[in-house]
């Protein structure tokens, strides 16, 4: 079992090798190189969200102990003022027919 390790260690040397110091390599070294460097770069990525959700977390721990996340007591938000227009009765009949038009026609499709 020894041996089957080195022999790996050294493949990885060699192949190491050949990528930075160039050299003729076979179709299977290059897929072989090809998946370390697929591997390396979903490493990469995988460590920097591991570092972004850290981050966001202890963010949230700060914001919560210095209390920026509540409002303060005398500013209250307000509220957007709703618009008072009033549709005329009249007016609400031609939409209830638009609308029964629109739904008879699309039964019939």
């Amino acid at each position: 079992m020894l041996k089957c390790g080195k022999i790996r260690f050294k493949k990885f040397i060699f192949l190491i090798k050949s990528l930075f110091l160039g050299g003729t390599t076979t179709v299977l070294e290059m897929f072989s190189q090809s998946g370390i460097l697929t591997l390396l770069g979903m490493g990469v990525v995988f460590f920097f969200l591991i570092i972004m959700i850290l981050a966001m977390i202890a963010l949230h721990a700060v914001v919560h102990a210095l209390k920026w996340d509540t409002e303060p007591a005398g500013e209250q938000p307000v509220a957007a003022p709703s618009p008072s227009v009033s549709v005329p009765a009249e007016d609400s009949g031609a939409v209830v027919a638009a609308i029964a038009a629109v739904l008879k026609d699309k039964k019939a499709l």
